[in-house]
């Protein structure tokens, strides 16, 4: 039988672009575009308009040169969530999830959203402790497939803690 885990974690196995013994913060993409925190911030973000080109070009290429990559821990204090998308399943070997988590992690790519994927079991109070910890990520949704069984007390908290 294959080992089960609570949370379904993708790594990316790939060289590192850098020899440096940290990653490079924001503040020195700042420094290196020579423009303030905000503006590199701004810069970054490709939802803000109101950069002129030519520094949003300087500061991507101070980017790339330090091999920046956003704090999401960091984005999720600041903005209340994260660009994560989380589907709990009751039993990630029940093939009748296989489809939804399919269609999920489709969805979620067009949104570019990071999926992840717990099991929380079927019994409620599982579920309350799963929910609580992906609380913790501050995901941008969070969507619940499969069935939970437990007194109306567990089935309240579950309520409770999805809020």
């Amino acid at each position: 039988m294959p080992r089960r885990g609570r949370i379904a974690l993708v790594s990316q196995n790939r060289p590192q672009a850098s020899t440096r013994s940290r990653p490079a913060t924001l503040r020195e993409v700042a420094d290196r575009a020579g423009v303030s925190l905000s503006t590199a911030s701004r810069a970054l973000d490709p939802d803000f308009a109101y950069v002129a080109d030519a520094v949003r070009e300087r500061v991507r290429q101070a980017s790339a040169d330090l091999d920046y990559h956003p704090n999401l821990s960091a984005r999720a204090i600041s903005g209340g969530t994260t660009s994560m998308l989380a589907i709990l399943v009751s039993d990630l070997q029940d093939s009748a999830n296989a489809d939804l988590i399919y269609s999920v992690m489709e969805r979620g790519a067009a949104l570019d959203l990071v999926v992840m994927i717990a099991e929380m079991g079927t019994y409620v109070d599982q579920s309350v402790r799963v929910v609580h910890r992906l609380r913790q990520m501050k995901p941008q949704a969070m969507l619940l497939a499969g069935s939970r069984l437990g007194p109306p007390a567990a089935n309240e908290a579950l309520d409770l803690e999805l809020g």
